[in-house]
């Protein structure tokens, strides 16, 4: 069978392979991560950082250095600090401040932030850190309104899906056309199928079976009923996006 149906985020930019990387120095700079904070991060996420490239410039992911969320409340306490003497009672900095950070956690978990929406910036992914040691964790998402002591969402319950949904959303372009420049740049080409018979032929044509797809969630979904999906076909060098989102269906192919 010509057709890959359980396709990786590290596979979709492999297939891609000749657009170019984001961050170059990547592994030698987490490796200098891990050693400042003496922890481990997952080898999935290091692979993908090292992989990611510029069809990923403006998707729900720093393609950077991540931060620790408890570094994040330490640099806003430093910044008030600079403009009064204390921290007024009722702001919920003031707690952390008068806390000894090794005491924090009995305050709110610590997070290792490595994504947001962007543009917006009011949504804010991340991995536990006390989950650091699994190689396939759990992605967590909090609001910027949200209170520090607020617990963060589930998200994904693995890191690999968080993965795929982000570069399946890059790719759709549903709010950014970043991906399909980048791609095009690069003479890929980008056919968009809409109508039922369209989609109809060309699950036919390819032989794609639609029970085999995978269902991911997107960003962009409104109803738990939304999803995204993607398979490849290897013979023909044609990677397929399948899009379910507000009512709107269609596929796009992406080919040389």
């Amino acid at each position: 069978m010509s057709i890959a149906y359980n396709l990786s985020a590290i596979d979709i930019l492999n297939i891609f392979d000749d657009i170019p990387k984001i961050w170059e120095t990547a592994l030698e700079e987490l490796s200098m991560f891990e050693e400042e904070y003496q922890i481990k991060l997952p080898d999935m996420f290091k692979k993908f950082m090292e992989s990611a490239s510029k069809i990923l410039e403006t998707a729900d992911i720093w393609i950077h250095k991540p931060e620790f969320f408890y570094d994040e409340i330490e640099i806003t306490i430093s910044e008030i600090l600079k403009e009064s003497e204390a921290i007024e009672e009722s702001d919920e900095y003031y707690t952390f401040w008068k806390a000894s950070r090794e005491h924090w956690n009995d305050l709110t978990d610590d997070y290792l932030e490595i994504g947001s929406d962007y543009g917006a910036g009011i949504a804010y992914f991340g991995i536990q850190k006390k989950d650091l040691n699994q190689e396939n964790p759990p992605v967590y998402h909090r609001f910027e309104t949200d209170s520090l002591f607020d617990e963060w969402k589930l998200l994904s319950k693995h890191l690999s899906d968080y993965f795929l949904t982000v570069i399946c959303d890059a790719l759709a372009g549903a709010e950014y056309d970043t991906a399909q420049e980048i791609l095009q740049k690069y003479h890929w080409k980008y056919t968009i199928y809409e109508s039922d018979s369209e989609m109809e032929t060309i699950l036919s044509e390819y032989g794609i079976d639609f029970s085999h797809l995978l269902h991911l969630f997107s960003f962009h979904a409104t109803i738990d009923k939304d999803w995204i999906s993607c398979c490849y076909d290897k013979n023909q060098n044609v990677f397929f996006l399948f899009w379910n989102i507000r009512q709107q269906k269609k596929i796009i192919a992406i080919y040389k």
